[in-house]
């Protein structure tokens, strides 16, 4: 909601979708089928700069049955 990715990359249902979510620091980084659709610093965006840089994990959905495969959550160091 807070900031817009850079093009549509979902594959059409069935098909499986590959996201790939790194947060480093303040640094967010989606890549979803190969594509980066959002890289953005959370500190440069009035919205969202004063978000907690650490919380829960949640999946979710817009409704109607979906599954996940193969969710891994790994903790990667700051540089």
């Amino acid at each position: 909601n807070y900031v817009a990715p850079k093009e549509s990359a979902a594959r059409p249902a069935p098909e499986w979708n590959t996201m790939n979510i790194t947060c480093v620091g303040p640094c967010i980084r989606i890549t979803l089928n190969s594509k980066v659709v959002i890289d953005v610093d959370q500190s440069a965006v009035a919205e969202v700069k004063d978000k907690p840089l650490k919380g829960y994990v949640g999946l979710q959905n817009h409704g109607g049955r979906i599954d996940f495969r193969n969710v891994r959550i790994r903790e990667i160091a700051p540089k």
